[in-house]
Parts: structure tokens; C-alpha cells; sequence
């Protein structure tokens, strides 16, 4: 008779990561899917979720297309968007967990959303390259998270571990066999786990945007976590 609890479960950012993993996947979006969710971190509790998408009820009304005029930047709502409108809930204090398949950041206008609403710190699931931040302006939102002493966290290859927890076990999670290998996934969603000096080296990259994030900055987590705290500047 099994009298001990089982020490093969996720922790509680793989989880949060996991249900934001999740909501990408309802995004209709052809291009991108990209999930959001807000937790209380006191309470461990979801607060809200949402994902990249048309307005309600529009999926099949406006355009889709990347280019031409119009084109769906015109009208899509972005996941941390939908996720802030989502609920009726203070966010202050809160934390985002972002999933995306591209390893976008929160554009300047999200990052202005996040900022009011209060929310403290912000998980992705990777860090973008330099060129990819030049390419989008997402020196903007570096720029704000980095007055506003938001915290980021870089939950590396959330979805990989859906498949290492499987191996432990016959038992455990079937999330990775149901949903990748049966090809709703495509294949630029299973990101490689990078190492830790890649994601060291992520960071020093965004030292060029004026950042000073010093080796003590950066806390790694058990499980591939790396945080880093960008300080207030003084003035």
C-alpha cells in the first residue's frame, strides 16, 4: 500500500507555464500563437488567461493576413491583452506567465497595460535574440521593465518537460503524447532547451539595450529557471 506522496510532480511555474501552453492553443491565429496568465502568488491562484486573437465573434470576419491593408494587426487582441481584460480582479502585485511558440515579449503596448495593472513580475519561456528585440521595438518594453523594477523569469523548455516526467513513469503526465504527437503542435513549438550560458548570454545581449545586469542578478531555479531583477535606476 502506497503510504508517501509521489515526488515526481511539477513545480508550481512549470504548472502556471503549463496552463499558459495551453491557452495558445486556442489562439486561431495561423502565424503565431501565443497564451497569458495571471496568478496570485500568495494563493497560488489562476486570476485570469488569454490568448492572442480576434474580437469577439471575429474570428471569421476580419482578415488574417500579415500583410497588405488591412491586415490582422489592424484588429488582433494580444494575450496579455485579453488576460488583463479577462477579469474584474485587482492585479496588483500578480505575476504573467507567457508562453510563445516565437519567444515574443510583451510589445510597449501590453508592457503600458501590465505596468497599470500592477503586475510585479513576468515569466517567459525563452529570451528572444537581439535582432529579433530590434526588429519588433521591444527595446521599449526592456526599457519600462526596466523603471518599473519588474522581475523576469526565463522558464527554459516548459514543454519538454511534459515528455521527461512521461519517461519517468508509465503513470505520469500523457499532456506531451496526446497533444504534440499528434501533430497539433506544429513543430517550431517544441523549442530546444538552451544551456545556461546560452541564456547568460541572452542577457548579456540585452545589456546593450542599457541595461546593467550583473552575474549576481541572475538566480537559477532547480528546474532551468533564471530570474533576474532589473533594478529602478536611480535618477
Amino acid at each position: 500500500m502506497v503510504t508517501q506522496k509521489r515526488l515526481d510532480y511539477i513545480d508550481w511555474d512549470f504548472y502556471f507555464m503549463g496552463i499558459a501552453f495551453m491557452c495558445a492553443l486556442r489562439s486561431k491565429d495561423p502565424s503565431t500563437r501565443n497564451g497569458a496568465v495571471i496568478v496570485d502568488p500568495k494563493t497560488k491562484h489562476v486570476i485570469s488567461c488569454g490568448y492572442n486573437g480576434m474580437p469577439n465573434g471575429k474570428d471569421d470576419v476580419y482578415t488574417w493576413a500579415r500583410e497588405g491593408t488591412p491586415n490582422k494587426y489592424d484588429f488582433v487582441i494580444h494575450a496579455e491583452e485579453n488576460a488583463i481584460l479577462n477579469t474584474t480582479q485587482t492585479l496588483k502585485d500578480c505575476m504573467m506567465y507567457l508562453y510563445s511558440e516565437k519567444l515574443y515579449l510583451p510589445c510597449k503596448g501590453c508592457m503600458r497595460l501590465i505596468i497599470q495593472s500592477g503586475i510585479k513580475e513576468i515569466i517567459v519561456n525563452g529570451m528572444p535574440s537581439k535582432n529579433t528585440i530590434q526588429t519588433y521595438n521591444w527595446e521599449q518594453s526592456l526599457y519600462m521593465i526596466q523603471n518599473e523594477g519588474i522581475e523576469i523569469g526565463i522558464l527554459n523548455d516548459p514543454i519538454g518537460l511534459f515528455k521527461k516526467i512521461k519517461d519517468k513513469s508509465d503513470k505520469a503526465i500523457i499532456m506531451y503524447e496526446n497533444v504534440v504527437d499528434k501533430g497539433k503542435i506544429p513543430e517550431n513549438s517544441y523549442l530546444p532547451k538552451k544551456s545556461e550560458s546560452d541564456i547568460k548570454a541572452d542577457i548579456k545581449d540585452i545589456n546593450c539595450f542599457g541595461f546593467d545586469i550583473s552575474e549576481e542578478d541572475i538566480k537559477k531555479a532547480d528546474e532551468g529557471m533564471i530570474r533576474m531583477g532589473f533594478k529602478k535606476k536611480e535618477s
